[in-house]
């Protein structure tokens, strides 16, 4: 986290080369009664840590290389640059990819359903989609998880004004955009997202040996990069497309019993 002011910055390590997304916020309290997300405590004692954590987000886009083709064709050894290719993929779809949404739950589901069960989808395929279509798809449907998990937050009345992304997925300033433009909500990066986790433990690690004398002066360490401001017809037409994929849960849920016959 950039700011430790109780729900004031949540952090969320954005998709990259890991396996879940999470968001983080700080509380004085335990929240939720109805046990979506996790609550322990901070390295301060003090202070809670909630996290609402998507099962299957940065894995998705890994396993989209391979099963898309993207890796195979492309031609392109370099990691970065492969997803670089994809991004603007992507951007070829436009917002709602030509009417596919992408169902992410391809390990089942944590937040805020709790559902081992749940198997991933493409709803809405058609002759007429390419893979660009289906990786605007992906993106669009991780964001989608992740605004679920802030929908809980919401319900247990804390407001997130703004979010940090950490993780190698923010360098995806694509991603980021439709991240910002699916919650409504500014978007901070930081320099060296990559290094975030291992920048955390060190400055645990210093302000346990004394070389800080907090974990609020040890955070002063951590630069942004810069910051996206969500577009607001953007996330006009994301919020119609939001409502359809949570209009998805249900049925879909009870089509991956019927496949499992539980």
């Amino acid at each position: 986290m950039v700011k430790r002011k109780p729900c004031k910055c949540p952090s969320l390590p954005l998709p990259g080369e890991t396996i879940a997304g999470e968001t983080f916020i700080t509380t004085k309290r335990p929240i939720d009664h109805k046990r979506r997300i996790q609550n322990f405590y901070d390295l301060d004692g003090y202070l809670c840590n909630v996290c609402g954590t998507v099962q299957s987000a940065g894995i998705v886009r890994e396993w989209a290389t391979e099963v898309l083709g993207f890796s195979d064709k492309t031609k392109i050894d370099d990691l970065m640059s492969l997803y670089k290719f994809m991004d603007q993929q992507a951007k070829s779809s436009g917002i709602g990819a030509r009417g596919i949404i992408f169902l992410p739950y391809l390990m089942g589901e944590r937040t805020p359903y709790w559902d081992q069960n749940l198997q991933g989808a493409f709803v809405g395929l058609s002759l007429i989609h390419t893979r660009a279509d289906m990786i605007r798809a992906i993106f669009e449907g991780v964001a989608y998880a992740i605004h679920s998990v802030l929908d809980v937050y919401k319900e247990n009345s804390i407001f997130i004004e703004d979010l940090t992304l950490i993780g190698s997925g923010g360098e995806s300033v694509f991603w980021c955009h439709i991240f910002c433009d699916v919650l409504h909500k500014p978007i901070h990066l930081i320099d060296s997202p990559r290094m975030a986790t291992a920048l955390g433990a060190a400055i645990a690690a210093g302000v346990g040996s004394g070389l800080f004398q907090n974990y609020e002066s040890g955070a002063q360490i951590i630069s942004l990069s810069h910051s996206i401001e969500s577009n607001n017809e953007a996330h006009t037409q994301y919020k119609i497309q939001y409502e359809k994929f949570l209009r998805f849960y249900h049925p879909f849920r009870d089509l991956c019993y019927i496949i499992k016959e539980i």
